[in-house]
């Protein structure tokens, strides 16, 4: 009698584990989805700002060129 009680309670014990890692697994799979969107997202903002800037200095090295080549 003792062996059967020990025994449901290990199985139940273990499923009980087993659901805690696979909700651990699934947290653990959409803070990686997340964060890796908001990677992409924030990699995007970074080259458009990037692009506007290296656009302004090229424009400002032409208006300086273009000076030097009237003087």
């Amino acid at each position: 009698m003792f062996a059967t009680y020990f025994n449901r309670t290990r199985i139940t014990l273990k499923s009980s584990i087993m659901e805690t890692n696979w909700i651990i697994i699934a947290i653990v799979i959409v803070l990686v989805i997340v964060l890796i969107i908001y990677l992409v997202v924030r990699d995007q903002k970074d080259k458009k700002d990037m692009t506007k800037t290296l656009n302004n200095e090229t424009a400002a090295e032409d208006e300086i060129e273009s000076d030097k080549e009237h003087e």
